[in-house]
């Protein structure tokens, strides 16, 4: 019984320094600005290659499938891979925060890829202006803290 009233007061100490090191609403902006503009960076960058490769297509609807893919398959990319490999996109680096689970705990790859889903939800972006914490935060049960 001891063991388990320490480790729920162990749980209630993590969450609660979580909680205490969580970033506002002004640091989550500039992120978001920062890894926007890394995103089209990197999907221009895409596209550049691709077009080494591909000609034009005659068919728009296919250029336009096409395009869609590779935008947000660049998006996904980005946003997995680096909150994957080191809880922190570029904006992340730059503003020295970084994703965790609600317990403190680094977040493993399907909490990062439910993460990433979401922020493709719309109105994701204006979450913030109703919320700390964003929707696909809430529903990916993380939270950007200072680290």
């Amino acid at each position: 019984m001891n063991e388990i009233i320490r480790e729920a007061k162990i749980e209630k100490d993590n969450k609660q320094i979580v909680n205490s090191n969580v970033v506002g609403s002004g640091v989550r902006f500039l992120n978001y600005l920062i890894d926007i503009i890394a995103t089209y960076l990197l999907i221009l960058i895409v596209f550049i290659i691709l077009g080494l490769f591909i000609t034009p297509f005659k068919d728009s609807f296919l250029a336009v499938l096409l395009t869609i893919i590779t935008v947000f398959g660049t998006a996904m990319s980005y946003y997995t891979i680096m909150e994957i490999k080191f809880q922190k996109t570029l904006g992340k680096f730059i503003t020295k925060t970084k994703v965790v689970k609600l317990n403190g705990e680094k977040p493993n790859p399907s909490d990062i890829i439910n993460r990433t889903i979401c922020r493709f939800i719309p109105f994701d972006g204006i979450s913030y202006l109703f919320v700390k914490n964003g929707l696909h935060d809430y529903l990916s049960k993380t939270k950007v803290i200072k680290g």
